[in-house]
């Protein structure tokens, strides 16, 4: 499974069609989303069985996505804050960039 936003329209899709068919498999594709994709400290992982490549563009959509499904998971907003916090640590560079992948951020030498 690959870390993207095939995710995030589900609720919204679901709820504005009121198909009630749709719940059962959001609330375990977003389990299986929070579950696979996350390690503990915010990191998001690119695929369910491994981290690298991480890319600025996964690390922004978790964050989207989860803000989005906030209201499937309590802990949304904290996984969000702990995922930009991740970032801001791992990927910005403080000439003001954010590095495009793991493969050339700071934090592969610390994993």
């Amino acid at each position: 499974m690959h870390h993207t936003a095939v995710l995030r329209p589900y609720p919204r899709i679901g709820r504005d069609a009121e198909i009630a068919e749709l719940e059962p498999n959001i609330s375990r594709r977003f389990e299986f989303y929070r579950e696979d994709l996350f390690r503990d400290n915010g990191t998001p992982n690119y695929f369910h069985d491994r981290s690298f490549s991480i890319d600025i563009h996964n690390v922004a959509q978790s964050i989207i996505t989860l803000l989005a499904c906030k209201d499937l998971d309590e802990n949304n907003v904290n996984l969000a804050n702990a995922v930009f916090k991740w970032a801001m640590t791992n990927m910005w560079d403080e000439k003001g960039y954010f590095y495009y992948q793991g493969a050339s951020c700071k934090s592969v030498n610390k994993q």
